[in-house]
């Protein structure tokens, strides 16, 4: 009950939102999320097998649901109910999304980014902007709501462009003004300097870059050499939001890496916006591992 009551208040119009995240509420192992009349679970202890039935009682009891399921890699299990469409349309802030629960990444979507989505969307009136690791163009969708000019965005996964332009198309925006790019990041932005394209906005999200300490240094390496291109495709003036969700990696790392990166292309950067995760994503104050994210804007100078 002190999970869900942290989420309501979450906007009326966000219909997919972490219900219960591990330790940070309390239930070490277990994250639950809901996308609209479903609930996904995915445990990460042998143990919690004995207290499943009772975490299923409580959910159908204090939510008016459809389904809940146990997403084990990719195959879901009807723990109760009835099992989702593949493709079920949720909202995040007013905006839909196709989330796919049987093979999107996490449970489904990217939840934790939320708000950083919605903070591009304040600022991108009239911008061009590139969306790096776009996934399913959950960045480039929040973008065009907030009156960009054009949306690039880039992913390696064939797939995920396939369903990000179907998220453009699903929030009734104007397809021209969104391209999905099949392709290596490091590649094209290597090949956007050599033809001097520059954008006014560009979202750096890369997937977890170091799953052990043992990785830390060669994450914060690659980290660098993804952000001093980023960096050389910005605009003067133009803005760089750049994320780690690698928990190794710690926020103070990150921000000395961009802080390097700047030095390195001899350019001038001031912090304008600093977040983690949204706020279905809470941190005890004993367990600082549980922030992962960081997301940094910056302004290129």
């Amino acid at each position: 009950k002190d999970a869900l009551a942290l989420r309501e208040n979450i906007a009326s119009d966000t219909t997919a939102y972490r219900l219960i995240y591990g330790e940070s509420d309390f239930l070490p192992g277990l994250v639950t999320d809901k996308y609209g009349r479903f609930v996904v679970l995915k445990t990460y202890s042998s143990s919690l097998s004995t207290i499943l039935d009772d975490v299923v009682w409580a959910l159908k009891t204090e939510l008016n649901l459809k389904g809940i399921l146990l997403r084990k890699s990719e195959t879901l299990e009807a723990l109760w109910g009835e099992l989702p469409p593949e493709e079920l349309t949720i909202s995040e802030n007013g905006l839909k999304f196709i989330a796919n629960l049987y093979k999107g990444q996490k449970t489904g979507l990217f939840l934790d980014q939320r708000e950083n989505r919605q903070t591009v969307r304040r600022l991108a009136k009239d911008k061009t902007v590139l969306n790096l690791f776009s996934y399913n163009g959950g960045f480039s969708v929040y973008a065009l709501a907030g009156g960009a000019s054009y949306v690039k965005a880039v992913d390696i996964a064939e797939a995920a462009n396939l369903d990000a332009n179907k998220n453009v198309v699903l929030n009734n925006f104007e397809p021209s003004k969104h391209e999905a790019i099949t392709a290596d990041v490091f590649d094209i932005l290597s090949m956007f300097v050599q033809q001097r394209e520059s954008f006014d906005i560009v979202i750096l999200d890369p997937p977890t870059l170091a799953k052990d300490k043992q990785n830390r240094m060669a994450a914060i390496r690659a980290y660098r050499k993804l952000n001093m291109l980023a960096m050389r495709v910005v605009k003067k003036g133009g803005l760089l939001f750049s994320a780690s969700c690698t928990s190794q990696v710690s926020e103070a790392e990150f921000k000395d890496m961009l802080k390097e990166a700047a030095l390195k292309r001899k350019l001038k950067a001031q912090i304008i916006h600093h977040a983690g995760h949204a706020l279905d994503h809470p941190v005890p104050l004993s367990f600082k591992e549980a922030r992962y994210l960081k997301f940094i804007g910056l302004r290129i100078l």
